[in-house]
């Protein structure tokens, strides 16, 4: 079966984690590190942008960011069990965090957890169109509620679900045309995982 990239559907915005909540000087060092992962990740030190993070982790390990970070470069680096850990760690201390829902869900859709993978995804669609509804219409929520409902799409077609598939791609190719050629493939009765 065709495998979409991770990078067309989920695109991994490692946020500069500076703001924190941390006592005696750790903030500085937060955001140190997180400086320095970004720069490693942007360099494309995967590796070093790793450890970077888990370093963050071990100076904060309440910070949700710090753990999300952690999943979506695990999940970069195509270790999915390891990057659904982190992301479990990131949803249990952030559980509004829609990003953290989307990680897992890419993560589970990669060791082909379907069930779960539809789960996580779904919940994540249900944060960002709440924001939706709240009237927030940015170019940032519809391409994350666009990669979502790709994402759904493929766990969708992982249980067989061809219609549910069908209608999460029509409505990630609406909010974001990059999804118009995944569309197009399904359509045609191509598969992606």
């Amino acid at each position: 079966m065709e495998q979409a990239s991770p990078q067309a559907l989920q695109q991994f915005a490692i946020p500069e984690l500076a703001r924190t909540e941390a006592a005696d000087g750790d903030a500085e060092r937060f955001a140190a590190l997180s400086r320095g992962a970004g720069t490693k990740a942007g360099m494309g030190d995967r590796d070093g942008a790793l450890a970077e993070a888990e370093a963050m982790i071990k100076l904060q390990p309440w910070n949700a960011d710090a753990h999300l970070y952690k999943a979506q470069l695990l999940n970069q680096a195509r270790r999915f069990a390891e990057a659904e850990a982190a992301a479990r760690e990131a949803i249990r201390l952030a559980p509004q965090n829609a990003e953290a829902w989307k990680a897992a869900g890419w993560a589970g859709l990669h060791q082909r957890k379907f069930a779960q993978a539809e789960k996580d995804i779904t919940q994540a669609i249900q944060l960002l169109e709440a924001r939706r509804a709240a009237g927030e219409d940015t170019l940032e929520l519809r391409n994350a509620l666009a990669s979502a409902y790709a994402m759904r799409a493929f766990a969708y077609e992982g249980l067989g679900q061809r219609e549910k598939m069908l209608a999460d791609l029509e409505k990630a190719a609406a909010l974001d045309a990059k999804y118009m050629g995944h569309l197009a493939r399904a359509r045609a009765g191509k598969t992606h995982f």
